[in-house]
């Protein structure tokens, strides 16, 4: 992350437009975005991302959550995750994830054959597990935890092993809501 002053291209007439030049222009709005998010909610979920466990499945509903690096994170539909299996109780984590689409050819600099360029990013997540709740350190305030403006997943969930199987944290839920309810 850049910690210094926010830079956007001046643009005028009859200027010459390149690559860079419309790429910083994004990266600017983009950088604005994730420090207001950053600044006025936070790391949290805030709305939705529900979590049930039925057996060895858990279900997401859909929803939207802000990292610490003030990114949001949108589950735009129902998702389930099968529990792989665990040893000791897990947490269930949300990450950012950008994944490139809609390649197309260009001459290659060499003038050999065509390579490809992609021409859209699509701004996504991916569910996976770890031991340590990652915001764990993270100071609190009334409604969301101070983000630490490193790049980590935040938790949705704890599963607890237990002998009998396994269960759901529901009062570590109740901590990563982004509202709390009175």
């Amino acid at each position: 992350m850049n910690r210094g002053s926010l830079k956007r291209p001046n643009f005028y007439a009859g200027m010459m437009f390149t690559e860079d030049d419309l790429r910083e222009e994004q990266q600017y709005h983009i950088a604005k975005r994730n420090l207001l998010n950053r600044c006025l909610y936070g790391c949290r979920i805030a709305c939705g991302l529900e979590v049930r466990l039925c057996d060895d499945v858990i279900h997401i509903e859909p929803g939207m959550a802000l990292d610490c690096c003030g990114r949001e994170i949108y589950v735009p539909e129902p998702t389930k995750v099968e529990i792989p299996p665990l040893d000791e109780s897990s947490y269930l984590l949300l990450q950012y994830k950008e994944k490139q689409s809609n390649p197309v050819p260009v001459p290659s600099a060499a003038g050999h054959d065509d390579e490809l360029q992609y021409t859209r990013t699509i701004e996504s997540f991916q569910l996976v597990w770890g031991s340590d709740n990652p915001i764990a350190q993270h100071e609190r305030r009334d409604t969301y935890w101070i983000c630490c403006e490193q790049d980590h997943p935040i938790p949705l969930a704890r599963i607890i092993v237990t002998r009998d199987g396994l269960m759901m944290d529901d009062k570590f839920a109740t901590t990563i809501q982004g509202c709390e309810s009175s």
